[in-house]
């Protein structure tokens, strides 16, 4: 960090102490170093203190921030009259144990340089567990203790066990006094990780939510500002009609390795025009998938994890009227004739293939409601007991669809 007029208005800190100096410093034996280096990493990694808090700090110059665009760099400056102006409401590290802690808050951060500007209102962390012995088995190492010195920490992270939340809200990104990106809230949370192997030498995530709120794309202010070519997607939004892209995403997944089931929901949501829901749950999905490979992997595959139910959902609130009223006018069609058209094609298809009219019959008439009137069209799963991929494979090579559609019980509608 460079700066100048640096102002902090209130610092503190609790209980501070570094009683595990002496440990880590014996552990570090890279022959590049000397005494001051080797007392330097010691001491951040033995770190230990109850808090510290700093309010309403502000000051001019660059800032060690990972933000660096093609159209704005918040990282360095040479000329003076361009130095950033930075300014943070408040920053927080609470129970910090040799980089674990409990919470790390910064809230009301500013990074303003000309008519660019970066900001957030919270960027919060809470309850950050690393595996300690995992952190020592690197200082053995003279290549990790090569990344450590260079200010990598990135294999120390790779240790994390526990994240019960990781938030920033109301993030923007502002480019020549143009709105370019915002996003309302960004979360990773309840991320559980455990060891699985015979040396507890496979780590994987049991447990995730991840979440994007009001991920919002000017891609209109981008191209008109700095010339850059649209892609496709910015295109087609453009025709459409939608100024701005606005997402929501969210993913969840629970895999409970003492049951064997695991569950898995993802939805994506475009504002103003639509959103997709996807549902499954597995059963018998056992950990030793972790250590089998090759045919027995295959094998396993084909014959233990099983479907208990499977969901998916496509909700339209304006993207399917206008996706048809584009392709009425590319075809010089009225919109209601169109609509007819696609679903006349629908059914000349099936009777062409010869696709087995009970399966098709639903999917169909669920298309043909959604094109006509329906604002949703949903594909369900649901047996009557869990079914594997080996429990398919005979009716899907004899295609026997009515037994398929038994095991199933598949169900389209809307």
């Amino acid at each position: 960090l460079f700066s100048k007029n640096l102002r902090i208005d209130e610092i503190s800190i609790s209980n501070f102490d570094i009683k595990e100096f002496e440990k880590i410093k014996k552990l570090i034996s890279f022959e590049g170093i000397g005494d001051f280096e080797k007392n330097i990493l010691s001491f951040i990694l033995s770190m230990n203190f109850d808090k510290i808090y700093l309010s309403n700090i502000s000051f001019d110059g660059g800032i060690l921030f990972p933000f660096n665009t093609p159209f704005g760099d918040f990282t360095t400056f040479n000329d003076e009259s361009e130095y950033a102006k930075n300014i943070i409401g408040e920053f927080e590290i609470t129970n910090w144990n040799e980089l674990s802690f409990d919470k790390i808050l910064t809230k009301d951060l500013i990074i303003q340089q000309g008519e660019n500007q970066f900001s957030f209102n919270e960027f919060l962390i809470e309850e950050f567990q690393i595996n300690t012995d995992f952190t020592y088995d690197l200082l053995k190492s003279k290549a990790s203790q090569q990344l450590l010195l260079n200010g990598d920490y990135s294999e120390i992270f790779n240790s994390l066990n526990k994240l019960d939340n990781f938030t920033i809200s109301n993030l923007k990104i502002i480019l020549n006094n143009l709105s370019f990106y915002s996003l309302d809230s960004f979360k990773i949370q309840n991320v559980v990780f455990d060891y699985f192997g015979n040396n507890k030498e496979i780590k994987v995530p049991i447990s995730l939510n991840f979440e994007i709120n009001g991920s919002k794309y000017n891609y209109m202010n981008l191209s008109n500002t700095y010339g850059i070519g649209s892609t496709f997607f910015d295109i087609l939004a453009y025709d459409l009609g939608y100024d701005q892209i606005k997402l929501d995403f969210g993913a969840k997944w629970n895999w409970d390795t003492i049951e064997n089931n695991a569950k898995l929901g993802l939805n994506l949501g475009v504002k103003n025009a639509g959103s997709l829901e996807l549902t499954t749950d597995l059963v018998d999905l056992d950990t030793n998938i972790l250590n089998t490979k090759g045919s027995q992997l295959d094998t396993y595959l084909l014959t233990e994890p099983k479907l208990k139910y499977f969901d998916i959902s496509l909700i339209d609130n304006s993207f399917m009227d206008k996706i048809i009223a584009f392709s009425a006018k590319d075809y010089g069609r009225s919109v209601e004739q169109h609509k007819d058209f696609l679903i006349q094609s629908m059914n000349l298809y099936s009777t062409t293939l010869g696709i087995d009219q009970i399966i098709y019959g639903e999917l169909i008439s669920a298309l043909a409601n959604f094109i006509s009137e329906s604002d949703k069209i949903k594909i369900e799963i649901n047996p009557k007991a869990p079914v594997s991929v080996n429990d398919l494979i005979p009716d899907i090579i004899s295609q026997n669809y009515n037994n398929l559609n038994k095991k199933l019980n598949l169900s389209i509608g809307n």
